[in-house]
């Protein structure tokens, strides 16, 4: 029974006292196409980069460009750390909550109907994004089981950018 608990009780231990920290070769700018895919198939492709360096050490630029040209949106963000959390401040009122684990940040948040959950991945040299959008689907369980609430995903995107 006890060697059962082991796991769990590490698992516990590693999340209160496993603190990740930003690497320092993390920063820079990266670039590359993001493909976007919806629940019908149609599949999106749009320039896609991530510019991440330091203000502080509590605090980044943390800025996501889309498009292209005439297309070309920057969203400069900021990237700040308040007692072991990380927030990503839009700078428009909207602050998302990202958990660090290891090397990638993850946040889940919930817009008009839509959760979204996001993730950046950050391993050598290249940084990893994955972006799922899924809205409540149905509800299964009853009398004897746990009610299990289900989304449906309804778009997918995942971008690969090189460090440049």
């Amino acid at each position: 029974m006890i060697l059962r608990s082991i796991p769990i009780i590490f698992l516990f231990l590693s999340s209160v006292f496993g603190f990740s920290q930003i690497q320092e070769e993390w920063y820079g700018h990266y670039k590359g196409d993001l493909v976007s895919t919806n629940s019908k198939g149609d599949t999106y492709v749009y320039n896609m980069e991530l510019v991440f360096k330091p203000i502080s050490d509590t605090t980044w630029n943390w800025t996501i460009i889309y498009g292209e040209d005439s297309l070309r949106q920057v969203r400069d963000y900021t990237l700040i750390l308040k007692e072991d959390t990380y927030y990503i401040d839009e700078k428009n009122g909207i602050v998302l909550e990202n958990q660090l684990f290891d090397d990638h940040f993850s946040s889940f948040f919930e817009v008009q109907g839509n959760y979204i959950q996001a993730i950046y991945k950050f391993i050598d040299g290249e940084m990893e994004f994955i972006l799922t959008s899924s809205q409540l689907g149905y509800s299964t369980g009853g009398e004897d089981v746990t009610d299990v609430q289900s989304y449906s995903t309804s778009a997918f995107q995942r971008a690969v950018l090189k460090k440049i």
